[in-house]
């Protein structure tokens, strides 16, 4: 083979990888932004949470589907946990199930809520045996009402993966 083949099937071969990196490169970089994207969006999507517990959500009977509704139109799960861990409301759960629910103190991004920071983690559901991107934030102040929801120190929204990984 003449060095001038050589030289081109050389060049060929690099050009090809290069072009591989980069493309693998890009792919990566597209899925961490996304991710984050998605994470601010779930943190900022809990905030609003937050005020709609404090503000609009009345404590009457139906207030659980009504929640269960609000978090159906976010397409999230919406889990709201006390600071000793109990789960008080989860929108994958029906009410009457709620006490089946494991505590959630030990849960990661619980766990970083419960200590007044926002904590985020990737992992299986038990609970909706799902692989779930999970968003939890601390109630701060405390709400300072005596209704169903008063106790929750830690609000948790969670996406499938599934979802995440079409995005």
């Amino acid at each position: 083979m003449r060095i001038r083949t050589k030289l081109t099937l050389v060049l060929l071969t690099l050009s090809i990888l290069a072009l591989s990196a980069a493309g693998l490169f890009t792919a990566l970089s597209v899925e961490h932004y996304l991710r984050a994207r998605i994470v601010s969006e779930l943190k900022t999507e809990s905030g609003q949470v937050d005020f709609y517990l404090r503000h609009w959500l009345s404590p009457d009977a139906g207030s659980y589907e009504i929640l269960r509704s609000y978090a159906r139109t976010g397409e999230y799960r919406l889990t709201l946990v006390a600071r000793n861990g109990s789960v008080i409301f989860d929108s994958d759960v029906r009410e009457g199930d709620l006490g089946r629910v494991e505590n959630h103190a030990g849960r990661p991004e619980i766990a970083e809520a419960l200590r007044g920071r926002i904590g985020t983690s990737t992992r299986h559901s038990a609970t909706i045996d799902q692989d779930l991107l999970y968003v939890a934030r601390p109630v701060i102040p405390l709400m300072d009402t005596a209704g169903k929801y008063g106790s929750a120190a830690a609000i948790r929204l969670s996406i499938p993966l599934t979802q995440v990984d079409s995005a």
